[in-house]
């Protein structure tokens, strides 16, 4: 359960907030959750709180000036397809006119900007690609949308001063954009974030929460707009200045006479939330200047939102009152002068629940919410509730179940029917999606109606490459198909892309990730992770270098109980190895199968490599010759990680089965590498015997007999922060080792040239990409006479996703 909590603060209790992270820690949350899908790629995010209101101080590093690289990269797919706009899309507000709906939401297609649509009452979107509503530089984030009976309203948080504002733009019932750069409402001293916003028939009410006072602990403010763009309280109205912290969330409504405000709220600094309120009248007057306590039950209540139902007001949270663990959706009524009906407040899901929303349709009220009672992922439901605190639908109504996750929902009534967005994330990042639903609780679009189209390009992620003697192949994991793949292309070693638009080398159901690809002489095998059979399994296939896929079905390799997954593969001159991390046992081993070139599996049982006791992890594998040198990192030895290898014999005998310590020095080593240059090993890994969760590059040679000839390891690049994900090749003079470097400050890809003898050519790293935005996962190979062609990926704003990259180096000189 403490993982879910985790999950909850992420998806439910910050906003998403785009920044390049680390590979360290999305390799540490990957290792926390070995029996999950390896999606590295989702956890490549940074998240903006505005619980903590933490990452402001970073957000200058994403907005960097272009670089110059050493190296010239190229994209090695450039398709193009029509579909759910690239990256994210999220927090959608929804608004009527009369007519149409009008969605708004945070758009990540570029930098973060503020687009919406309009769509009718017979939920046919009138707006395909969105209308782009401010675009200015920097980040826009966290729309809130009204109707004034002319013009929407539009209010967001605005970071292009480096500290969030909050600015608006008006917006015609036809969809033009009538103040396209925006007007600001607050630029007060530090961060407004979250507004939302109200019409009461003559002017608007925007609120946010405000930092002006204390750049820790929020307060609320507000500020009229009419309906001109004017503001009426430039210096903002106070609401709520209480002592510690209060937080807004979309929490307002109108009464026909006053507004009601309400927000969670830490005034007693013990760090558990209540819900209070205050109302405040059309003429900008607090009239509860102490706020209304409307909930202090046990431990939290969160992130409230209000509407106004004829006679009362109906406040609805989530609430941890029970346990800490398990929260439920909450509501409470009150009265127009602030008195609050029901102190304990009427529980309305009987799931784990988080971020409500609610809407009066003259009869009942709708409670929409995020709901977890899959056990898996969050979902969509709802329920009414009469005006009188009657649930109606004490179990929920389903509104969006798709297989994926689904929050922060918003509801519009058009006088007839509902109308409810979310955020989905059916096609990994997350989109725009919408529902129509009966005032009866019927919901009329079953699959959801997506709201935001674009011509975006697949994700791809983690390349690897080999060469046939006259042509290179790539691979890589590709989400052209919503999920992942396995594609490739062929690149000449003049640079021209044989296979522009990709080729499909397995699109079976379910995702296939993580692929490694070898030469026989006559073929290529290519091998992955795959998830058809519902568990994690090694299938591959074999390609021709005309590139034919030859086995469209794929070669199960490894089918055994519970997870196979990593796979590496080395080829011996008449077969294949192919080794990988294997769960059957309950616990992470390494195991190995050898594979003939004709796709026989000739030990379909697995070759244990290495049973020791606790994980072992991210094998690799290189041939001498004579053996194989199996290489991973390894828990044995307690809590932290070392490298540890095996020799395996071309018959699948494994020489050293309490496996050969290669690298033990103090704390972590992980991700090892390995290549051979005719007389001994180089093994390389990421090395953090300081201590300090910075990793530097370490390396050792190790002969055919088993030996390691530097048992302290050899110093590569200890620049300053890390180095991680090496990749090593011998191009016949030295090797080459490769890595990912944040020395920058952003992900770069940087290099080495290592001698036979283990000395390092270049101790301060040679600079072979650097660009504004993060290259990772490096992988190379030797092509004719010097040259190598690396690989790796990284984001592209024009598609708004990552793409996998190759780049040629002519070749270090002796």
């Amino acid at each position: 359960m403490g993982n879910l909590l985790i999950y909850l603060i992420v998806f439910t209790l910050t906003i998403p907030f785009k920044f390049n992270r680390s590979f360290k820690n999305s390799y540490l949350i990957k290792r926390n959750f070995p029996k999950r899908k390896e999606f590295t790629h989702s956890l490549n995010k940074k998240f903006f709180s505005p619980f903590s209101l933490l990452g402001r101080k970073n957000l200058k590093k994403y907005y960097q000036s272009q670089k110059n690289c050493l190296l010239e990269e190229f994209l090695l797919d450039t398709t193009r397809i029509f579909g759910p706009a690239p990256s994210d899309q999220e927090f959608s507000s929804i608004a009527f006119d009369g007519t149409n709906y009008f969605v708004v939401w945070h758009d990540w297609r570029r930098d973060g900007d503020i687009y919406g649509a309009r769509i009718t009452l017979d939920g046919i979107l009138l707006d395909t690609f969105g209308i782009p509503i401010c675009t200015t530089y920097e980040a826009q984030i966290c729309p809130a949308v009204a109707f004034d009976g002319t013009n929407y309203l539009v209010v967001w948080e605005d970071w292009r001063n480096i500290e969030a504002d909050i600015y608006g733009a008006r917006v015609s019932r036809e969809g033009i954009v009538l103040d396209p750069e925006g007007f600001p409402i607050s630029t007060a001293l530090f961060d407004q974030t979250l507004p939302t916003i109200c019409f009461d028939g003559t002017n608007y009410l925007v609120a946010w929460n405000d930092c002006r006072n204390n750049i820790e602990e929020p307060d609320i403010y507000a500020a009229r707009v009419n309906t001109n763009g004017i503001v009426l309280d430039p210096n903002g109205i106070p609401i709520s200045t209480a002592p510690f912290y209060q937080m807004l969330f979309r929490g307002i409504a109108f009464d026909g006479r006053n507004y009601f405000l309400v927000w969670m709220d830490d005034r007693d600094g013990d760090w558990y939330f209540d819900i209070y309120g205050a109302r405040l009248t059309t003429n900008g007057i607090i009239i509860d200047t102490n706020g209304i306590q409307i909930s202090s039950a046990g431990n939290n209540q969160y992130l409230p939102q209000v509407s106004f139902g004829g006679n009362n007001f109906f406040v609805v949270w989530y609430d941890d009152r029970e346990t800490t663990e398990d929260f439920r959706i909450y509501g409470a009524r009150v009265s127009t002068q602030g008195v609050v009906l029901d102190p304990d407040g009427i529980q309305i899901s009987q799931y784990l629940s988080t971020i409500p929303t609610i809407k009066f349709d003259g009869t009942n009220y709708l409670v929409v919410w995020s709901d977890y009672r899959s056990g898996w992922e969050f979902d969509i439901y709802g329920s009414r509730v009469t005006p009188g605190g009657i649930v109606l639908d004490p179990e929920g109504i389903p509104i969006s179940t798709y297989e994926s996750d689904q929050g922060i929902p918003s509801i519009s009534f058009d006088g007839n029917k509902y109308f409810i967005t979310w955020s989905d994330y059916r096609f990994i990042y997350s989109d725009i999606y919408g529902t129509r639903m009966t005032t009866s609780g019927i919901v009329l679009d079953t699959n959801g109606i997506l709201l935001d189209y674009g011509y975006s390009s697949p994700e791809q992620l983690f390349p690897k490459v080999a060469f046939d003697g006259r042509n290179y192949f790539v691979v890589w994991e590709d989400y052209r198909n919503g999920e992942a793949d396995i594609y490739g292309a062929r690149v000449t070693p003049d640079g021209r892309i044989l296979d522009p638009e990709g080729i499909g080398i397995c699109n079976t159901e379910n995702y296939q990730i993580s692929p490694a690809i070898a030469f026989d002489g006559t073929n290529y095998l290519i091998v992955w992770t795959d998830y058809r059979n519902g568990e994690a399994d090694i299938y591959g296939t074999r390609i021709t270098p005309q590139g034919v896929v030859l086995d469209t079905n794929g070669i199960p390799i490894s089918t055994a109980e519970i997870d196979q997954i990593s796979p590496s593969l080395a080829f011996d001159g008449n077969n294949y190895l192919v080794v990988w991390r294997d769960f059957r046992s309950g616990w992470s081993d390494i195991y190995g199968a050898r594979v003939t070139p004709q796709g026989i599996i000739l030990d379909p049982d697995g070759i244990p490599i290495s049973t020791a006791i606790n994980e072992q992890y991210d094998p690799n594998v290189a041939f001498d010759g004579n053996n194989y040198l199996v290489v991973w990192d390894d828990n044995r030895n307690g809590e932290n990680f070392d490298i540890y290898g095996a020799r395996v014999t071309p018959n699948g005998i494994v020489l050293d089965p309490e496996g050969i310590p290669i690298s033990t020095a103090e704390y972590e080593q992980w991700y090892p590498k390995i290549a051979f240059d005719g007389n001994n090993y180089f093994i390389v890994w990421m090395d953090d015997r300081d201590g300090d969760w910075y990793f530097d590059i370490y390396g050792t040679r190790v002969n055919p007999n088993g030996n390691v000839l530097e048992p302290q390891g050899i110093p590569i690049s200890t620049a300053d922060f890390d180095q991680i994900e090496p990749s090593l090749i011998y191009d016949g003079i030295n090797y080459f080792v490769i890595w990912t470097d944040w020395r920058n400050m952003s992900g770069d890809i940087y290099g080495a040239r290592v001698t036979s003898q283990g000395i390092v050519l270049d101790p301060q790293g040679i600079e072979l990409i650097n660009q504004e935005e993060t290259r990772s996962s490096p992988h190379l190979v030797k092509g004719l006479d010097a040259q190598l062609l690396l690989t790796f990926s990284g984001y592209v704003s024009l598609f708004g996703v990552k793409k996998v990259f190759g780049a040629f180096y002519p070749g270090p000189s002796p």
